[in-house]
C-alpha cells in the first residue's frame, strides 16, 4: 500500500499533472500518465483524485490508522484532493453522470486517526447509505460491479461488506 500511495503522490507532486478523471478516454489517460514528461502533451493539471479517495476510504474501513495517516499527509502535501460522488437510493446510482449526484471535489478527512464507529473519518462516511436497494436484496456483488463499470464511485457499506 505504501508503494501505491507514493506512486499516486508522485503523479501530483512538483511537475506532475495528476491523473485523468474517471470519465477520461484511453487517450486522455495516457496523456495524463505520461504527459508531464513531454512538452507536446497539452493537458492541464488535475487536482481531483478519486484514487486518493479510494485509498483513504479503504484504509478507514480496514482500520489501518498508520496507512490512513501516511496517505492523508502525502495527498495533502502534493495537492491531490480526494473527490467524492454520492448518490441517493435511486436509479442515478447505476449510471454514469447520474442526475442526482452530489460531487465534492475536495473531501475533508479528519486530521488525526480518531475514527467514529470504528471507521468513519470523513463527512461522506457519516452520510453513507446502509440500505441501497441492491444491499437490501443481498446483491452485494452487483453493487460492487457497478463501481467497476462507472469508475467514479464506490458504495462504502458494500465495501465494508467485503472487507470487514
Amino acid at each position: 500500500m505504501n508503494a501505491t500511495i507514493k506512486w499516486l503522490a508522485d503523479r501530483y507532486d512538483s511537475d506532475g499533472i495528476g491523473l485523468a478523471g474517471p470519465d477520461a478516454t484511453p487517450e486522455q489517460e495516457i496523456d495524463y500518465l505520461l504527459g508531464g514528461s513531454f512538452e507536446h502533451v497539452g493537458v492541464g493539471k488535475r487536482v481531483e483524485s478519486y484514487c486518493a479517495t479510494v485509498i483513504l476510504d479503504m484504509a478507514a474501513i480496514l482500520g489501518v490508522g498508520d496507512i490512513f495517516a501516511l496517505a492523508r499527509n502525502e495527498f495533502l502535501a502534493v495537492g491531490a484532493n480526494p473527490s467524492v460522488l454520492e448518490f441517493s437510493d435511486t436509479v442515478s446510482q447505476y449510471v454514469e453522470a447520474g442526475a442526482e449526484a452530489c460531487f465534492s471535489p475536495n473531501m475533508e478527512y479528519m486530521d488525526t486517526w480518531t475514527p467514529v464507529n470504528g471507521w468513519q473519518m470523513a463527512p461522506h462516511h457519516y452520510r453513507s447509505h446502509q440500505d441501497y436497494y441492491l444491499q437490501r436484496i443481498g446483491r452485494w456483488w452487483d453493487h460492487l460491479a457497478i463501481s467497476a463499470v462507472v469508475r467514479d464511485r464506490h458504495f462504502l457499506e458494500t465495501c465494508r461488506h467485503f472487507l470487514v
